[in-house]
């Protein structure tokens, strides 16, 4: 049994951070290799379960899954069984079969309720995956926006796209989100439960997600707030800069999902200038699927999250631009950087 929950790039965060052993202490015992009995049943209930993924060329991907509640089986408190197809695996070559790791976030728009699950494929039918407990853990409802959440009585014919950059309309559109989630790796994968894949949820005001583009480069800009210490994808993203994010369209039931490759970006005198947020991550786009009329979903916006009093109002800085040589800086001492593989 390995003793800390954290890999190493996580660790090296907290230590810069002087909360290591703190976090250590106060999570230890939560992070387990097994689920709850109020997570088995949390997930038995939910209309959708979000999930990272790898393609068949090792990028990860962050993919909705969607059906009736109790879609979501769950065997015995190490294992749960997932009964639909994730939403790309048509138009993404998704590597879904056993043996291969996965991340899961479950989450209750409603109550802002979510618990994680990173694991393995066990056993992958034409319509199942079947996972196997890595680590499963709860999170905060911090970030999260209050939404009522039903199964649409009236789905339609879903229409892809793919496209080597964002549209104009789909650019407007993650300018004014206000949540998105995002699928990370470690660089290493491996047996080690701490060495796998990662789905999280990130929340803002509307306009907290940046997009800037520069000589055929876009790049999307959003903030790290507070959180839970863990840093999942910030650590993540120091092993791998590879990651997916997927920003859903929940007034018209539209899917964007993007890949590329992120840096993060730590300047005191740049985050002075935007309340609330502790670092930035930056993800230069590499591709975009656009899935319309994907999410069999009906959603209304009930409130905003609470805990984004004081984060600022991120559509008044649209204008303000990170300095250049931002993105050249190093976010740990001791990592070395190179564009190719940000670090």
């Amino acid at each position: 049994m390995y003793d800390t929950p954290f890999h190493e790039a996580e660790r090296r965060i907290q230590r810069k951070l002087g909360i290591e052993e703190r976090v250590y202490k106060q999570v230890r015992k939560f992070i387990r290799p097994h689920m709850p009995e109020q997570h088995q049943t949390f997930y038995a209930s939910l209309p959708f379960v979000l999930l990272s993924v790898l393609d068949n060329q090792g990028h990860p991907w962050l993919t909705p899954a969607f059906g009736k509640p109790g879609f979501v089986t769950v065997p015995d408190e190490a294992s749960l069984q997932i009964n639909g197809k994730p939403l790309l695996a048509d138009a993404i070559d998704l590597e879904l079969s056993a043996g291969h790791k996965v991340g899961m976030l479950g989450i209750e728009l409603p109550s802002r309720r979510r618990n994680r699950v990173n694991g393995t494929i066990h056993e992958q039918g034409d319509k199942q995956i079947h996972i196997t407990v890595d680590q499963s853990f709860g999170n905060c409802p911090k970030y999260i926006q209050q939404r009522t959440v039903k199964l649409s009585t009236s789905p339609k014919q879903a229409r892809v796209e793919q496209r080597p950059s964002l549209s104009e309309n789909i650019e407007g559109f993650i300018a004014n989100a206000d949540t998105f989630f995002i699928a990370s790796r470690v660089k290493e994968l491996s047996s080690d439960p701490r060495a796998g894949l990662d789905a999280s949820h990130r929340g803002g005001n509307p306009g907290f997600v940046k997009v800037e583009t520069d000589k055929n480069v876009t790049r999307l800009r959003f903030p790290d707030f507070s959180g839970n210490k863990f840093f999942n994808t910030i650590g993540n993203i120091i092993s791998d800069p590879r990651v997916g994010l997927f920003f859903p369209d929940f007034d018209n039931g539209h899917g964007y999902f993007i890949q590329g490759r992120a840096n993060v970006v730590w300047d005191e005198e740049v985050l002075a200038e935007y309340p609330g947020a502790e670092r930035f991550v930056e993800v230069e786009v590499e591709r975009v699927v656009a899935m319309y009329d994907a999410m069999p979903i009906e959603t209304k916006l009930e409130q905003t999250s609470p805990f984004l009093v004081g984060t600022g109002d991120w559509q008044d800085l649209a204008a303000k631009l990170l300095p250049e040589n931002t993105f050249h800086a190093l976010f740990l001492a001791g990592y070395d950087y190179a564009k190719s593989t940000i670090d």
